[in-house]
């Protein structure tokens, strides 16, 4: 916590995670009988690119530590 609050940027990675969390929290409570399919349809893509973004923030950031760990040895 003390690490983000030092270099005053948001933590990407986070961010994301809390937006997966809050969507699939909604998706539990959600009344699926009332619901249209186009709600439904909706929410779909917009889950799917926070989890691709999530993916692609991991994959980055794992590149950048092994490069990192290369230029050290």
């Amino acid at each position: 916590m003390f690490v983000l609050l030092k270099e005053a940027r948001i933590n990407v990675e986070t961010v994301l995670l809390v937006a997966i969390t809050a969507v699939t929290r909604e998706l539990i409570v959600f009344n699926y009988e009332g619901a249209h399919g186009e709600t439904l349809g909706g929410i779909a893509p917009v889950l799917s690119a926070i989890a691709v973004s999530y993916c692609m923030v991991k994959r980055v950031d794992s590149t950048r530590k092994l490069v990192l760990e290369r230029g050290r040895t």
